[in-house]
Formats: structure tokens, C-alpha cells, sequence
């Protein structure tokens, strides 16, 4: 029994910053879709009704069972909450797989994860020697050390798509940037970061050398590859494929990360955090001492995304973040303020 175009739909993380980009390109995309959204609050409930939601549920993450049973009543879920949620992903793949068995035909899982677990051990500085793993190679993605951020997590899926139980894609976006579509105005993950980073350092920070490579991709066009993978998930190209082949790295330019640190330093400066925009050298160490979290801009990414394009993903924005870097910040500065 294959799908038709009134699938129905559940949005982990809907009011999020790619759940609610995902949630309008998919009404946009399949007006005849019966779509729920899935959040902890009923805040935003008209926003998410606007952006084309048929239904809205409140419930916590955490309450497996919940989620379970809601998920073994769709065909297709959007998993955008918490790409280290390991409970929260089992309760989704057995709620799938209950609704494989009920209806004859593999339930589809589209789970964002992060290009985090192709990392190498960098502090701050390129390493030309690293590893490249490409996704178009299924023993790259097949080799990605157990102990990798998100991997856990990914072999959850991986095992349900070997199985059976259900049709799983993987998203694993490098360093997202862009103001989203989503009805509920988010800003990334890394802004917040940096604003973080700024107040504990209290002046212009890089590690190392800065030579290390920051991957990078903008919002629409981790929502568009969402997209596609869905598309090939309803059409039943990919039932017989690896479940490594289905692990997509979403990334269209690498930097040298000290080009965006020194960016950020303006900012920074030009606010009046910094002292100074003269960047000074940190080890990693040191830098962890002062942010738990410094280590995420000491790393490179050895990586090619290359499978996306080869099945048809046309990124948009494949250009330099760095003229971009001041207007994403912006709004996480001001959120960080209200927050002191």
C-alpha cells in the first residue's frame, strides 16, 4: 500500500527553529497532509495553527508513552526536538513500528541529528592528516566511532531501518545559520553560543590559531533536504537501500573559523563586551576552563556532503556565513540581555 498525498504528519519540535521552518515548507508543500504538531506549550498554539498545523498536542518530551502512542498514528514524524534524546528517539521508533505492522507499509522517520559526530579532536587549528568522511561512501558513515556526539542516538535508527519497522532518514546538519521561516521567531543554536561565549570570556577569544574549518549551512536548506528525503520516503525509493545510505550530511561552505571569530569580536566589541577586537590565542583548555562549551569552535569537520546533492538537493545559500554573522546575532544579544 503506498502513500498518497493525504498523509498524515507529526513535527517534533514544531515551534522550534527548523521544526517550525520544516512545519510551513510541508503545508506549502502537501496541502492535503494532515499535520500535527507536537510542543510543551500552548503559547504559541495560533502561531502553529497559521504555519498550517491541523493539530496541536501539549505534552513533555520526556513522557515516552505519550509520545509513543501519538506517533503510532502517523505515517511520518520530523524528529527536530534533540538530536541526544536517546529515549525520546526509542519512544518514536516503537510507536513507528506499531504503525508499520498496522498498516502493511513502512512508516517514515525523518530524524535531525548534527554533523557534530564527524569531528575530529581539533583545538583551534586545521588538520590537513583528518579523515574525510563522505556520506556518499556508506562505510564513512558505517565507521563513525560509537563514542561519537549523536551516534547513539543514530544507531537507534539505523537498527529500526535495517529491521524493517520503518523507512529512517538522518539529517546531520553542520553549523546552521539564517533566520528561520518557522511561525515562532528562533534564532541557531551556535548565536546563542557565541553571546554565552562572549559573557564568560569577557574579551576577544579564539583558540588556537582559528585555522580549524567550520562547516556551515543556512536554515532553508536544511529544511528543503527535510523535504526531499520525505519525498523519497513517501515514494518508496529507498526501501531496499542501507540504512547508512540514508544518513545525509547537510553543509554547502567551509571557513576557517577565525574569519568568523574575528567577525564576532566586532560585534562584541562594538557593543561594548569586549575591550579590545585584538584577538587573543587561548589552548583549548584554557578556553574550557572559563565556557564548558568552548570546545565547539576549536573543532573541524572533515566532511563531504555529497549524497544530498547526487539525488537532488539544490542548496540555495552557499556562500560565506560571515556577512551574515552580525544580523544573527543581533537577536540573540538582545534575548541574552533581557535575560540578565
Amino acid at each position: 500500500m503506498s502513500y498518497t498525498s493525504a498523509f498524515s504528519a507529526l513535527v517534533i519540535g514544531a515551534s522550534g527553529y527548523i521544526g517550525g521552518a520544516i512545519l510551513v515548507e510541508l503545508r506549502k508543500k502537501y496541502p492535503d497532509a494532515v499535520i500535527t504538531a507536537l510542543v510543551r506549550s500552548s503559547a504559541n498554539n495560533d502561531a502553529l495553527r497559521g504555519a498550517g498545523a491541523n493539530t496541536i498536542v501539549h505534552a513533555d518530551t520526556k513522557d515516552h508513552a505519550a509520545v509513543k502512542d501519538l506517533v503510532s498514528n502517523v505515517d511520518v514524524v520530523f524528529n527536530t526536538a534533540d538530536a541526544d534524546n536517546f529515549e525520546l528517539t526509542k519512544a518514536v521508533i516503537d510507536g513507528l513500528t506499531e504503525r508499520t505492522k498496522a498498516t502493511g507499509r513502512r512508516a517514515i522517520l525523518i530524524h535531525t541529528s548534527g554533523a557534530a559526530e564527524l569531528w575530529d579532536d581539533g583545538e583551534g587549528y586545521a588538520n590537513p592528516t583528518a579523515r574525510v568522511r563522505s556520506d556518499a561512501v556508506e562505510d564513512d558513515i558505517a565507521s563513525i566511532p560509537a563514542s561519537a556526539l549523536h551516534r547513539n542516538v543514530d544507531d537507534l535508527v539505523f537498527e529500526a531501518d535495517r529491521a524493517g519497522h520503518l523507512s529512517g532518514y538522518i539529517v546531520a546538519p553542520s553549523v546552521v545559520w539564517g533566520a528561520g521561516s518557522g511561525p515562532i521567531h528562533r534564532t541557531t543554536f551556535i548565536n546563542g553560543l557565541y553571546v554565552s561565549l562572549a559573557q564568560a570570556f569577557k574579551r576577544a577569544v579564539v583558540i588556537g590559531d582559528g585555522s580549524n574549518i567550520m562547516a556551515t549551512v543556512h536554515v532553508d536548506d536544511v529544511v528543503s533536504l527535510h523535504l526531499l528525503l520525505l519525498e523519497r520516503g513517501l515514494s518508496e525509493k529507498d526501501l531496499q537501500a542501507s540504512p547508512f545510505a540514508k544518513f545525509y550530511i547537510a553543509s554547502t561552505y567551509d571557513q576557517p573559523t577565525k574569519d568568523v571569530i574575528q567577525v564576532v569580536t566586532n560585534f562584541f566589541h562594538d557593543k561594548g563586551l569586549y575591550p579590545s577586537a585584538q584577538l587573543e590565542s587561548l589552548s583549548l583548555a584554557e578556553a574550557v576552563k572559563l565556557h564548558p562549551w568552548a570546545f565547539v569552535i576549536a573543532k573541524n569537520t572533515p566532511m563531504k556532503a555529497e549524497r544530498a546533492r547526487a539525488v537532488g538537493w539544490k542548496p540555495l545559500h552557499v556562500e560565506s556565513v560571515v556577512p551574515h554573522i552580525a544580523e544573527g546575532l543581533e537577536p540573540a544579544f538582545v534575548q541574552a540581555q533581557k535575560q540578565v
